[in-house]
């Protein structure tokens, strides 16, 4: 189908669907349009991702690079890195993306973590890294090591 002129159109008939051929969006405001129209959408910019989850954490963890613990509602202790988003699912349920620690990363720190905390989450391979867990079964967020 050839793309007509906008002004061919009324203003009842240019429709959302020409608009976007019209006007392409990127995939970050793609994101969040979806996110205004309560459809699923993944958030990557922290600015973005704190009207989502207004939470400290949220800006903190996308825009740092550290030792950083989830505690989540099994007791476990999980180590990240970082989130690198926030997304709401079809059931409009948030989950954040994040970078859990490596096994070499959480070494200096897990034995005194695992007798505070019990089990200690974090990845055994290096190539393996990412991992996606639904907020409601976050706790407590927190650094867990000083500078």
């Amino acid at each position: 189908m050839a793309a007509i002129e906008k002004d061919e159109y009324t203003e009842q008939e240019y429709s959302l669907e020409q608009h976007k051929i019209d006007f392409p969006l990127s995939n970050e405001e793609q994101q969040l349009f979806n996110f205004h129209k309560g459809l699923p959408c993944r958030l990557t910019n922290p600015k973005d991702a704190v009207s989502v989850l207004p939470v400290w954490f949220v800006e903190r963890m996308m825009t740092d690079d550290w030792n950083f613990a989830l505690l989540l509602t099994t007791g476990q202790l999980m180590l990240i890195t970082h989130i690198t988003s926030v997304s709401i699912d079809w059931n409009k349920e948030l989950w954040i993306d994040v970078i859990l620690e490596t096994e070499k990363d959480a070494r200096g720190n897990y034995d005194e973590l695992q007798k505070l905390w019990g089990q200690v989450v974090f990845s055994i391979n290096t190539e393996r890294t990412k991992a996606s867990i639904k907020v409601s079964n976050i706790v407590a967020a927190f650094d867990y090591q000083s500078s």
